[in-house]
Formats: structure tokens, sequence, C-alpha cells
């Protein structure tokens, strides 16, 4: 590839970005700021692009994509305050690393720069939601937790370690939260209706956890992950049923099947009403689903000026247009050197485009 400019770098990460080929648009941004360190469009449409990029199913993963998010998003608020959805990115950020006075904060330093924005302020009620909740956990006395934790943590010899649980329409998926698990250490015995699991580390006591299922799996069906985190058990359901609890207690559920309209078409990451909860230490669960449905309508919502408008408006003609409208597009820009844009295909397609660059300026091959 021939060199390009910063702004060209820029473009090209916008296109792949519109097409969802998210690491080439990783590398053409980056590209774009090694070029130019001031693009401050070219910062804020990484940190856009970084909260888009989240992998849910690594905790660690989630980790970096947001805080590179957040990088990015205060060098574009750095090198031109007056950018309001670099606040908005700013504050989700912040917010999804829970902290939630800062990213009040940021949305309201956004809200200076776009009086009344909808999305700033729907975010700025959801940390004033969560801020309450905060303060009151955080009176629970130093004795208390220390004797909860006591009570917790061991119980005749044996370790009971925190795990967590979440389930798509297909699957259990159970979490151990103990890190450098090897597999010589882990036994695990699973029938339709119950569960086993020992690990025996050197360095600490016993783990064991024995469970009645609520519903009947798949014993053959059992996927196991060692991590250097955790230790995941995924667990295939017998029924396509959402589980209201994960261990059976002895009561009878009247629980309706899922509706099977999408399924068979449907890989259960985009099935429809499944909330997925990733196993957490936290105290507040956070719902990714509804995480990735506000950047989208936040990314619908936005409101760009100048030349960003004018990308954007390109963009979704693209998006929107049949597959004549998107040859016509890329063959008239490629071969136009980025002087013309045409939708035409009967047009475009008969010959070869001709260089059109702006009145009083002149069209060179380097």
């Amino acid at each position: 590839m021939a060199d390009l400019t910063s702004r060209e770098y820029y473009q090209k990460g916008n296109e792949c970005f519109v097409d969802e080929n998210y690491d080439e648009a990783l590398q053409f941004y980056k590209k774009a700021l090694e070029l130019d360190a001031r693009n401050d469009q070219c910062c804020n449409s990484l940190s856009q692009l970084y909260l888009k990029q989240n992998n849910y199913s690594e905790m660690l993963n989630v980790l970096k994509t947001v805080t590179e998010a957040l990088k990015y998003a205060s060098m574009s608020i750095d090198l031109n305050p007056d950018i309001s959805s670099a606040f908005l990115r700013k504050g989700i950020a912040l917010f999804n690393l829970e902290k939630y006075e800062l990213a009040r904060q940021a949305f309201k330093d956004g809200l200076t720069k776009r009086e009344n924005d909808a999305k700033l302020m729907e975010w700025l009620e959801k940390c004033e939601k969560k801020l309450p909740v905060l303060k009151s956990s955080s009176q629970t006395s130093t004795s208390d937790s220390t004797k909860q934790s006591a009570n917790i943590l061991f119980s005749n010899n044996s370790l009971k370690t925190k795990y967590d649980w979440y389930q798509t329409e297909t699957h259990i998926v159970l979490t151990i939260l103990l890190k450098n698990v090897r597999s010589d250490e882990l036994k695990y015995n699973i029938t339709e209706n119950t569960l086993s699991c020992t690990i025996t580390q050197p360095s600490r006591p016993e783990y064991s956890l024995e469970l009645d299922l609520a519903h009947s799996v798949c014993p053959d069906k059992i996927q196991v992950k060692i991590l250097s985190t955790k230790v995941e058990i995924k667990l295939m359901k017998q029924e396509g049923i959402m589980w209201s609890k994960l261990e059976h207690d002895g009561n009878l559920e009247n629980i309706k099947s899922i509706k099977n309209e999408k399924c068979t078409a449907t890989s259960t990451n985009e099935v429809s009403g499944v909330v997925k909860k990733y196993p957490s230490s936290s105290l507040h669960t956070k719902n990714w689903d509804q995480l990735v449905n506000d950047i989208k309508a936040e990314e619908k919502d936005e409101k760009l000026d100048g030349d960003a408008a004018l990308n954007q408006l390109f963009q979704q003609i693209y998006a929107d247009g049949s597959d004549d409208v998107k040859k016509a597009m890329m063959k008239s820009f490629s071969e136009s050197g980025g002087t013309v844009l045409s939708t035409n295909w009967n047009e475009i397609g008969a010959k070869k485009v001709d260089v059109k660059p702006p009145d009083g300026m002149e069209f060179k091959k380097w």
C-alpha cells in the first residue's frame, strides 16, 4: 500500500468500522495517529471502537478494551475539549470500570458542551442511581465484614471459594474463581442432576462444590476450561428453558420453554430475551447486552458536524445500499483517487472513472 496521509488512514479506518472489520479499523486508526498525534477525531473513533470491541467471554479482555476506550476518549478531550461525544465515551468507560463519581463528572462536562443531550442525560441518570447504592453498601462495618469472610471462606477444612453462573438458551456456564489450577488438581463428576467438583492445591485448603441441579443436563456434553484466573464448566441443558436458579430446592417450578422461532437459525449469543451476566466478584452485576444496545443507540443518535457528518452520510448510504451501489461507490472512489463517489453502477461499471480534483487543485501521483 502506497504511503497515505493521516486523514486517509483515518477514512480507511472508518470504512472498516462501517463494515464491522474492527481489527483492520484499529490498525488504520493507530496508523493515522502515528502520522498525526493531534488527530482528535481519530482518538474519539478509537474510543468508540474499543467500547464496541469488548470480548464478553474473557473478563481480562473486557478490562483491557474499556481501559483503552477511556485512554483514547481522554486523549480526544485533551486535543479538542469541545467534542461532547468524547465526554460521553469517557463516561461510559468509567461507568463500566465502576468509577461512578468520575463517570458522573464526565457526563456533566459533556452537557456543558451540548446542553440537553439525550444520551448524556440518560447516562448521568444511571450514575445517579448507582451512587446511593455504593454509599449504603460502604457503611457495613469492618468487624462484621471480617466475621462474615471468616465464616464463608473456611468450613470443615474445605475452601468455599466464590463461584458464579450464567446461562444461554442452551447452556449453563459455571465459573469457579480459583487461580492457577492445574489439570491434575481438578476432579469432577457430573450426572444429569448433580455436579461434584473438587480442587486440591498445595498452597490452599481443598475446594469442594456439591450441587443438586435445578434441571437436567447432558452429562456427555460437558466442556471444562482451566484458565489462569478461573475454572469454567459448561453444561448443556436437556430442555430449552431458562433456569430461575442453579440448585434444586425441592419445589417444582412452572417454567415455560423459550419460544423456538429463532432457535434453529440463530446462535445462542443472538437469542432475544436472554440476558447474559458475566460472572464477577463485584457487588454490581453488569448486563453486557444492555451495554451493547446503549452504545449502538448512542452511535445511531449521535449528531456530527462538518466532514464527520458527511462521512457518516456516505457510510450510511454504503451500509444501506444494494450490491450495485456498493460496487459503484468502491470503483468510483478507488479509480478516481478519492475525487469521485457515485452510486450509479450502470454508468460507473461501463468505463474507467477519471480523476476530477476540486477547482483550483491539481492531482498528482506519488
